[in-house]
């Protein structure tokens, strides 16, 4: 079809340099740039100056119609991406200077879809024996190179850049690694696997299970659906929230900050296979009373429907709900269900009192003795994953002693003392000084993950990671949020049960 379009609209071409050049004198013949058929991919930042050369300024351009996700400057003859459809597409431009001649041309752009990973499961190994399995991806620009984004296969194996998983496994055992595939254009997708070495001959048989795989994001998607406060452009942040979603492709985000319950839902309908409600829900227990105002900031959880069954939803905490700034935390009891096995697990969503005063801090530190209370009251068996938006650190807070200058200690210290009982998944990323937020020069982590004992022993070692979708957002601190996503990834194995 690309080749259709470019032996026709070639015509096109040569007729509009012939004959769309106006009356401009010979020495300033007003002329658009020839140009190669460009190529890109979806959610790849993209640009291309389509500015005339020549004429007699000043010069005013227009354009026909754009391809999903372009913008064009007409002040300057800037196409901009980056796309949001695959596709071919013909792009007219037309440019008239001070004299009124003109000219036309007609681009073409060739978009590819984001390589996606076709294999779902990855078959088991046996120690000592020869081991080769080829990961292959629909879409992308080739050629398309292989990595490993977290975790590690077995011992003995490796991953070639062309997607070829071989060697020969060294040590049985049940093993979790994400393998993130990047086309020419530096569009990329991952998915999470997990991986069973059999025990070799004279080893007594493995009984671990393929593990149960599950990716979970939290992010703070600032005043979403507000009229007046955060990014101005509200159609612009849904699209560009459903982006990140979607190229993110994670079982479970709790979210905050979501204002406008239209807008949540609109969300939900542009995310096929996703559901999702707020803390105001009337499926959630006293949601409505707790969160009765329509502009202020609410908890969601959103969730893949064919993975994700909700069990038992409610408020937690609401005696407190001053301290957790007038946010009771969202309670969600989860079963999680994918290639015939299950678990079950507890999410908790919250967003701590915001501001780096005396006043708030003290609140947030008392919402850590409350919740610790209520966490400590569980079965130790009980697995819970707590998720959001905590407004302050786990290495120091973001509060300076007035005296000293000296950062005070974090209000989170008794969940960071009881580290036999608790952990905060992104407590490394905070002393590796990176920064959850989009402001520039700013090393304060303030959105976390944390996991009762029962549920860390499930959790991939190193996943979690900030994730920094201004590598295919366009000025996405500004259009979309001041947060970035954070993603961590679990894999259950003997614990998860056949459903």
């Amino acid at each position: 079809m690309f080749a259709r379009l470019w032996r026709m609209l070639g015509v096109l071409v040569l007729l509009g340099g012939c004959l769309g050049e106006g009356t401009s004198t010979p020495s300033h013949v007003l002329a658009l740039p020839d140009l190669a058929p460009q190529e890109t991919s979806v959610g790849v930042p993209f640009e291309v100056s389509l500015g005339a050369t020549q004429g007699t300024p000043p010069l005013q351009y227009g354009v026909g119609e754009l391809p999903p996700g372009f913008s064009f400057y007409r002040s300057t003859g800037l196409l901009k991406g980056p796309a949001t459809a695959e596709g071919a597409y013909a792009i007219s431009v037309q440019v008239k200077d001070a004299t009124g001649a003109t000219a036309t041309r007609t681009y073409l752009l060739q978009v590819y879809a984001v390589p996606g990973i076709r294999l779902g499961t990855v078959t088991a190994a046996t120690q000592g024996t020869t081991y080769r399995l080829a990961f292959e991806a629909d879409g992308g620009k080739p050629p398309l190179r292989w990595e490993l984004a977290a975790g590690a296969p077995p011992p003995g194996l490796t991953l070639d850049t062309d997607g070829q998983l071989r060697g020969t496994p060294t040590v049985s055992g049940t093993y979790a690694f994400t393998v993130r595939v990047r086309d020419a254009h530096g569009a990329q997708s991952e998915r999470a696997f997990g991986m069973e070495v059999r025990a070799g001959t004279g080893e007594e048989p493995d009984t671990g299970t393929t593990p149960l795989e599950l990716k979970v994001v939290n992010w703070n998607i600032e005043w979403f659906g507000h009229p007046s406060e955060g990014p101005t452009n509200e159609a612009l942040q849904l699209a560009n929230v459903r982006q990140v979603i979607k190229t993110t492709d994670a079982d479970i985000w709790g979210l905050q900050e979501v204002v406008d319950t239209a807008h949540f839902n609109s969300l939900k309908q542009q995310l096929p296979g996703y559901d999702g409600f707020l803390s105001n829900d009337p499926s959630v227990p006293s949601g409505t009373y707790y969160y009765y105002d329509e502009l202020a900031p609410k908890l969601a959880l959103l969730f893949r429907s064919d993975v994700v069954r909700v069990l038992e939803r409610k408020l937690i905490l609401t005696q407190r709900s001053y301290d957790f700034g007038s946010r009771p935390p969202l309670q969600v009891k989860l079963r999680v269900t994918r290639d015939g096995k299950a678990t079950e697990l507890t999410v908790i969503v919250l967003h701590m009192k915001a501001f780096a005063d005396t006043e708030s801090y003290n609140r947030r530190k008392s919402a850590a003795v409350a919740l610790k209370s209520n966490l400590d009251a569980l079965p130790p068996t009980t697995p819970v994953l707590v998720l959001g938006d905590w407004n302050d650190d786990v290495d120091v807070s973001i509060l300076r002693d007035t005296s000293t200058g000296s950062y005070q200690p974090t209000p989170y210290q008794n969940f960071v003392q009881d580290s036999a009982d608790y952990t905060f998944l992104t407590r490394p990323l905070s002393l590796a000084r990176q920064s959850s937020t989009v402001k520039a020069n700013n090393t304060e982590f303030i959105d976390h993950q944390l996991a009762t004992r029962a549920l860390a022993t499930s959790y991939v070692n190193n996943s979690a990671q900030v994730l920094h979708p201004e590598a295919y957002i366009d000025r996405y601190g500004v259009t979309t949020t001041d947060h970035y996503p954070i993603l961590s990834r679990f894999a259950f194995g003997p614990a998860a049960q056949t459903p």
